[in-house]
């Protein structure tokens, strides 16, 4: 069928990303054209059997009718309606895949507590942030570490940072905080001899990215994660991520935009 001769071409060579939409769509739910309707911008033809996954969830789709896009300035003229077998919950990153249901397993993610994990995890982000010498003007952060096993062999982490300006009032001495929030960050990470920030290919610049993991799954007994990274601060539009983790290094598979 055509979807596995797609996703074969995906996992043997990496394709181009026009290649891999036909893949992957980020899809909503859209409970206002039925309860059961998930809905992807762009179009696919009618009866199109396809997979909605999202956080500890997944259902069979069919992809229905396609209307115009005249709410969104995105570049997709249309939208595609998808009827699931279940009803989609809304609030929430989510993909479709066109690949059957029954080749697919959502993977608990299972949070552990490692020490010496954290630590590096923290080091890492404190190198990538650049934070010698900022301590002296003032300058306080914190980094939180959450630490997921997917597998005996592969470990994520997703390493939360926070800062602000600490000063006091000249009459009465009170602390007070000033810019906070100034370069929040979240940098998912795939846990190895060495730490790989999965966000690194959406970074330009000094852009600081919140949102973070979503979901694991396995596809044809290969391990993915799906995440978003969402420029803090703006109104920019979010991005979402499929990452193959089942090879020596992470391999990026979907980056809508």
């Amino acid at each position: 069928m055509r979807y596995l001769a797609i996703a074969a071409a995906i996992f043997l060579g990496g394709p181009a990303f026009a290649e891999q939409s036909e893949l992957f769509h980020d899809a909503h739910a859209c409970p206002e054209r039925g309860v059961k309707s998930a809905c992807i911008f762009g179009k696919i033809p009618g009866g199109t059997k396809l997979t909605l996954i999202t956080r500890g969830w997944k259902a069979s789709a069919e992809a229905r009718e396609t209307f115009p896009n005249n709410d969104f300035d995105n570049g997709h003229k249309t939208i595609t309606r998808l009827e699931s077998s279940g009803k989609p919950p809304t609030g929430t990153i989510m993909i479709a895949v066109a690949a059957p249901t029954d080749s697919i397993e959502v993977i608990a993610t299972l949070e552990i507590h490692d020490e010496n994990i954290s630590r590096r995890a923290a080091e890492f982000v404190s190198r990538m942030k650049g934070l010698e010498g900022k301590n002296g003007w003032g300058y306080k952060y914190e980094i939180q570490t959450r630490i997921f096993k997917l597998s005996p062999a592969i470990t994520i982490a997703e390493a939360r940072f926070t800062s602000h300006i600490e000063t006091a009032d000249p009459d009465t001495k009170e602390k007070l905080i000033v810019g906070e929030h100034l370069d929040d960050d979240t940098v998912p990470l795939l846990v190895g001899s060495n730490m790989l920030d999965l966000f690194a290919s959406t970074r330009k610049g000094d852009e600081t990215f919140c949102g973070g993991i979503v979901a694991a799954f396995k596809m044809s007994g290969r391990m993915h994660l799906l995440s978003n990274a969402e420029v803090c601060e703006t109104d920019l539009p979010s991005t979402t991520l499929v990452h193959d983790l089942s090879g020596k290094v992470p391999k990026l598979v979907f980056q809508s935009w």
